[in-house]
């Protein structure tokens, strides 16, 4: 991980919820793993990154990320990211699935195999 503040350009690994519906309501969540880039810097109270990526669907999404979170929910390279997202849909399972299937976890799981 890196010490020094993130600069525009740089690519960041983030941890998103991934929400699928049908007609009437939700069917399944997921964590989902995908990159995206700091446009600019807000600056108020604590310092906010804008950054811009494509999710999974193949749609363009803007992110709002705190500097203060990078390495704790959102990361400078993928390893660390499925890392977090296991540990996240291993909460949900623990505490939110109530008996029902375990989330998914096709999205990342690759990213592991680099270890």
């Amino acid at each position: 991980m890196k010490s020094t503040k993130p600069k525009i350009g740089d690519t960041l690994w983030g941890v998103w919820k991934h929400r699928y519906y049908n007609e009437r309501r939700l069917v399944e969540l997921e964590y989902v793993v995908y990159p995206v880039k700091i446009t600019r810097f807000f600056r108020g109270r604590y310092v906010d990154a804008h950054c811009v990526g494509i999710n999974t669907d193949g749609y363009s999404v803007i992110h709002w990320v705190p500097v203060k979170s990078i390495g704790k929910t959102v990361f400078y390279n993928p390893v660390d990211a499925a890392r977090y997202a296991a540990a996240m849909s291993d909460y949900y399972d623990k505490h939110c699935a109530f008996g029902s299937k375990p989330i998914k976890r096709t999205q990342w799981e690759h990213f592991l195999g680099k270890d």
